[in-house]
């Protein structure tokens, strides 16, 4: 008796599984700053000596900046004085950090009976400059921190559908998440006069969505936008990727019946 009941509850527990289906879910989150503007999807401030560019799509919210010299004389970035800051909390873009990078090749000894070819190889290091550059006319990228480690959970947050996605917005006193960028420059290699920018940005919306709503309409995609000649391929128009967004990707198991 008790071997056919397990034997039931084994079927039981087969036909729950096989009756039921995984579906991707999509976590937008979206950034809005009174410093920084989105216009025609580039997300930057500017001021008259540089212009800094965010651009935070992509999946876990990687704070990915680029800084741009707008003028014609080199400016001098003090890595120590350039802080991220998030929820208060300060980072500096300076950590005195060393990279060992190998390099392997091939030497080859000659001789007058015998050729002989052996592998070398070579290890370089290289130190975080806490001083930077930047020429006239050219940038810097920046990567060094994650904006959210993690998506955010709310009741709201469930009630999505497909066609109708749930959402949250926020204001900058009300945001979860608010982060600043701190640039310390100059235009003189000894800092005899400095410079700050400091740019607030906060989390202003999240929505929770399926997978078609996330995709959106089915399009063609040219590989070279500007050739028209090229054979378009099958895609989609993500309507929400913009660069003042980021995205979480997760799965949720449901039920047929």
């Amino acid at each position: 008796m008790k071997k056919t009941a397990t034997i039931i509850l084994t079927m039981f527990i087969l036909f729950i599984v096989a009756c039921s289906t995984t579906e991707n879910i999509y976590q937008v989150i979206e950034t809005k700053s009174n410093d920084v503007k989105l216009n025609n999807d580039v997300y930057s401030y500017s001021n008259e000596d540089l212009t800094i560019f965010y651009d935070l799509w992509g999946e876990g919210g990687g704070l990915n900046i680029r800084v741009y010299n707008k003028t014609l004389t080199p400016m001098n970035l003090d890595l120590a004085r350039c802080h991220y800051i998030k929820n208060g909390e300060s980072m500096d873009f300076y950590t005195g950090s060393e990279k060992t990078q190998t390099e392997t090749g091939a030497q080859t000894v000659r001789s007058s009976q015998v050729q002989i070819s052996t592998q070398t190889e070579k290890s370089v290091k290289s130190k975080e400059k806490e001083i930077i550059e930047i020429p006239p006319l050219s940038f810097v990228r920046f990567n060094k921190y994650d904006i959210s480690g993690n998506r955010y959970k709310d009741c709201v947050l469930r009630e999505y559908e497909k066609n109708a996605p749930a959402f949250l917005t926020f204001n900058d006193t009300t945001s979860p998440v608010k982060f600043r960028v701190y640039l310390t420059y100059s235009f003189s290699p000894t800092f005899e006069k400095v410079k700050t920018v400091d740019n607030l940005l906060w989390i202003s919306k999240i929505t929770n969505m399926y997978e078609v709503d996330f995709q959106g309409k089915a399009s063609k995609i040219y590989p070279r936008p500007e050739c028209k000649d090229d054979d378009p391929i099958d895609g989609f128009e993500y309507p929400y990727s913009k660069q003042n967004s980021f995205y979480f990707q997760y799965e949720i198991t449901t039920s047929l019946f």
